[in-house]
């Protein structure tokens, strides 16, 4: 759900979002969606040395804040649209 909700949110304010699990694919930034707060998977999408901007839903936290579940896809859609816009 919140996948979806963000996906159309963002379609919505003229954005492109599509999914992949491409490790290796040029992106403009990188949403990891962990099910837990452990996120022991991120070292593997993790890309620092490319300057990729990179956000992190871990459970019930959006990067280091927390946030109710349905408070979720608005926080991303807002923080997705504001570090695009910094890259311009």
């Amino acid at each position: 759900m919140i996948v979806s909700d963000v996906k159309e949110g963002l379609e919505n304010g003229g954005l492109e979002f599509f999914i992949s699990t491409d490790k290796h694919g040029i992106f403009d930034m990188i949403l990891l969606i962990n099910g837990c707060r452990h996120a022991c998977l991120e070292e593997e999408y993790s890309r620092p040395e490319q300057n990729v901007p990179t956000i992190s839903v871990k459970g019930d936290m959006v990067d280091d804040v927390y946030l109710r579940e349905k408070d979720i896809p608005k926080y991303l859609i807002d923080r997705i649209t504001t570090r695009l816009m910094e890259k311009i």
